[in-house]
């Protein structure tokens, strides 16, 4: 086994006769998570994302979808962190149970609908962000200021965000992947 990161606690390795994973291997994974569903498993995003009429908005049917788009569905639905990946030119939203969980909405909160529309109130605030995450940028902000309407109404909360671009297969920014932590998820540099 080779370590390829450790840190204190936490050590992942991989075998050193373990092959990179071959296009033809790559290609079979690719059409068994298609026919299997992409959206397979428990959780109401992941109902919602079933039953969505994805030939509506500007993603197209599920099963045309691109791997890199795919991939970065699968990312945040398995994540347990809250995500967002805002995908396309006009920043399509599509997220995960946790980031529902967060700003208190159990169901649709404005799945496949553009970044624009369902957060109009920010949009002047966010808009920039995305714009230099789309030319390449990986960007955070810690400790930011959140107001949400969960409990019965409107509560402040802090957040780290994390901003980082969604390449697709030619290596071309196609969206913008977002990343919720709360600062008692944040690992503390050890020094090390």
């Amino acid at each position: 086994m080779c370590p390829i990161f450790h840190k204190d606690d936490v050590t992942l390795a991989i075998p050193h006769d373990q092959a990179a994973p071959t296009d033809a291997a790559l290609s079979l994974a690719r059409d068994a998570s298609r026919s299997a569903g992409l959206f397979t498993g428990a959780g109401a995003t992941r109902e919602e994302f079933r039953c969505h009429d994805w030939s509506v908005c500007g993603l197209g049917p599920q099963a045309q979808w691109s791997p890199a788009l795919s991939s970065s569905v699968l990312h945040i639905l398995w994540s347990a962190f809250p995500n967002l990946v805002l995908w396309g030119p006009d920043l399509l939203v599509l997220y995960n149970d946790a980031y529902l969980d967060l700003i208190g909405v159990g169901k649709v909160a404005g799945l496949g609908l553009p970044a624009r529309d369902v957060a109009p109130r920010i949009w002047a605030l966010v808009s920039p962000v995305y714009s230099r995450v789309l030319a390449g940028e990986t960007l955070s902000h810690d400790d930011a200021e959140l107001t949400v309407c969960r409990k019965g109404g409107e509560e402040t909360i802090r957040r780290t965000l994390s901003f980082a671009p969604v390449q697709d297969e030619a290596g071309n920014v196609r969206g913008v992947l977002v990343t919720l932590f709360h600062s008692d998820h944040l690992v503390p540099d050890r020094g090390n």
